[in-house]
């Protein structure tokens, strides 16, 4: 993640078998803009965006049954934050 031009986190990528790119990019942004607007650290909320993405990738239908973005969140938690 950049703020003005400068990388300030990153988060891993989830490891998925890929059934269907459609609606990636959606599922990361919807989950990532409320986990920042909630205040979780650029990190975490990347690793949550990321997971969410992951399982949207993962449906063949592209419209999993997505658990609310705080179980994302608590999936992250305990992992040590990236810079």
């Amino acid at each position: 993640m950049f703020e003005h031009g400068r990388k300030v986190a990153e988060a891993p990528s989830v490891a998925v078998t890929v059934a269907s790119t459609v609606g990636a990019g959606d599922a990361f942004c919807a989950a990532l803009v409320p986990a920042l607007r909630n205040g979780l650290d650029y990190a975490r909320a990347l690793a949550a965006a990321n997971a969410v993405g992951a399982d949207a990738v993962g449906d063949p239908s592209s419209q999993p049954d997505l658990a609310q973005v705080g179980h994302y969140v608590e999936r992250v938690a305990a992992a040590p934050a990236a810079s």
